[in-house]
């Protein structure tokens, strides 16, 4: 019991550490990336690969989604103002400032 309690701490903080890499990580990627390509074709092909590869996880079966009997509107309301607007406000600051402002406000 406690082997497996342990376990589980190690793989939790092992996702948790990858998760904040990635994160980190996507500030150089979005930096670099806005420098080719404009904020709206970048943040297309962020929404539409995120959106290709929840759909093959459905299709497959590997998530189940059930919208039957429920109000979309919230969802859809929330998807409008977290994922898009945020990230739409997040790649055009990080294309708009440098690499030590964007540091220096990401440490505090």
């Amino acid at each position: 019991m406690k082997n497996n309690k342990n376990n589980n701490l190690l793989m939790g903080s092992l996702c948790a550490l990858g998760c904040e890499t990635l994160y980190g990580l996507s500030y150089s990627f979005t930096k670099q990336a806005t420098a080719g390509a404009t904020v709206l074709s970048l943040l297309g092909w962020r929404f539409f690969v995120a959106f290709a590869i929840m759909s093959i996880f459905v299709l497959c079966g590997m998530m189940k989604v059930n919208l039957r009997g429920k109000k979309i509107r919230p969802v859809l309301l929330a998807a409008l103002f977290n994922p898009a607007i945020y990230f739409i406000a997040e790649t055009v600051g990080i294309s708009r400032i440098s690499c030590q402002t964007r540091q220096s406000l990401k440490s505090e």
